[in-house]
């Protein structure tokens, strides 16, 4: 008969969608609006079975979803937001309702993402879904972890860099500079934004080699690090100090910084010690050896 087939039809849909239900990994549960468990899923089973097996009889089907998920502590708070949740969804004050939590076991920790849906019907049915996101919670703690890390070691790194009596300065790949350290400031007679206004090609440096000659923007130790990818070492070099109103002489290092996989540098790392006094001593020096060849040959 016509009932018979529309029943039958209807059989077969509701076994093809428990065989689509069956197949997720999500842990999946149908409850009425009071908690009760009209259906669950297979992987809803043998996570009841590996949770407690018989103990866990109230999260089966027939059993009361609000009252198999009432622990205390922070579990508690956790229970009952989502058992506000799943009546406000059943309810029709929500579309949906989702939420993160723990659920962990004796001997190891485990999260999930919770998502309810509504199915409508006079008792107010909803679809519970549970997908375990362990995976994604650990990632972001290790990422955090890292970062925090990292923002350790960056800031250990920035005080050193602060307290030391060499000058320090970054510059990028165009040239200008990033950043300088407290010591370069006072070595070189200018504020951090005074130089950061300037690239090496800019002849407010006034620099000069050691025989007066002029010392061009392109040929400074940053610069040709930067163009052939080596480190440069031991350059010394006279910078005019507009504080002084005199020239400082510095001996000079450079270091080409790469990003991950490119072989061309994207910045490059500066250190300088000031060794005007020590350049001063040994000029006075040379002077004096050279009077007192003079006087030997008189």
């Amino acid at each position: 008969t016509a009932m018979a087939q529309a029943q039958s039809a209807l059989a077969e849909r509701e076994r093809h969608l428990q065989q689509v239900l069956d197949a997720t990994e999500d842990h999946i549960a149908i409850v009425a609006r009071d908690g009760e468990i009209i259906d669950v899923n297979a992987a809803w089973r043998r996570f009841m079975m590996k949770s407690g097996g018989a103990e866990c009889g109230g999260c089966g089907v027939g059993g009361n979803y609000f009252s198999a998920s009432q622990p205390d502590g922070e579990d508690g708070a956790h229970a009952v937001r989502a058992t506000d949740g799943i009546e406000r969804v059943a309810a029709g004050e929500l579309d949906r309702f989702e939420m993160d939590y723990p659920c962990h076991a004796p001997d190891s920790q485990h999260w999930y993402h919770m998502r309810v849906l509504p199915l409508g019907g006079v008792d107010g049915r909803v679809l519970v879904m549970h997908t375990e996101i362990t995976g994604r919670i650990l990632a972001e703690k290790a990422l955090r972890e890292e970062i925090r890390a990292r923002e350790a070691s960056e800031h250990h790194y920035r005080v050193l860099v602060e307290n030391i009596p060499q000058g320090v300065v970054l510059q990028g790949g165009d040239g200008y500079i990033q950043f300088v350290n407290p010591a370069a400031e006072r070595i070189l007679g200018r504020t951090e934004a005074q130089m950061q206004a300037l690239d090496s090609a800019s002849p407010d440096w006034r620099c000069i080699r050691e025989d007066g000659s002029d010392f061009p923007g392109d040929e400074h130790p940053a610069m040709e690090a930067l163009r052939t990818g080596r480190t440069v070492n031991n350059v010394l070099m006279g910078v005019y100090n507009p504080g002084r109103e005199d020239y400082v002489w510095i001996d000079v290092d450079a270091v080409p910084l790469f990003d991950p996989g490119e072989d061309r540098p994207s910045s490059v790392f500066a250190s300088f010690a000031d060794v005007t006094e020590e350049r001063a001593l040994q000029q006075a020096l040379v002077r004096s050896q050279r009077l007192e060849a003079v006087g030997q040959l008189t």
